[in-house]
């Protein structure tokens, strides 16, 4: 009968629900923050861009303290 198909179904819905759900977890425990940058749209390139010139890593984010007020001289 049709609800044969019930078992199947909530089997794919629990392997497509659990990324969503244990990504943020693990995001935290690997990378200290509980969010991943998605490079896909130009604003978050270029601030990537930015902390990469910065601080030599995109992967360490800093905040207006970090941005020099006055360009350094040589």
């Amino acid at each position: 009968m049709w609800y044969e198909i019930l078992p199947t179904a909530a089997i794919i819905a629990g392997c497509l629900t659990v990324p969503s759900l244990i990504d943020r977890p693990l995001c935290w425990l690997f990378d200290g923050k509980p969010y991943r940058r998605t490079l896909s749209k130009r604003e978050t390139l270029n601030d990537a861009m930015r902390d990469e010139r910065l601080t030599g890593t995109p992967y360490k984010t800093i905040g207006l303290e970090g941005i020099p007020d006055e360009p350094q001289k040589p």
